[in-house]
């Protein structure tokens, strides 16, 4: 299993979750996102 350094982890890729993941990246900071399920559209 390969192993990764990341800043923040941010779980769950809704509204909220990629707005979390946006915000810190804009930050210069390392940022991993995990989410159940398929990527998927909404609304």
């Amino acid at each position: 299993m390969r192993r990764y350094g990341v800043d923040v982890l941010v779980v769950g890729g809704g509204g909220a979750g990629l707005m979390a993941a946006y915000e810190a990246a804009k930050h210069n900071v390392k940022v991993a996102l995990v989410n159940k399920g398929k990527v998927q559209r909404t609304g």
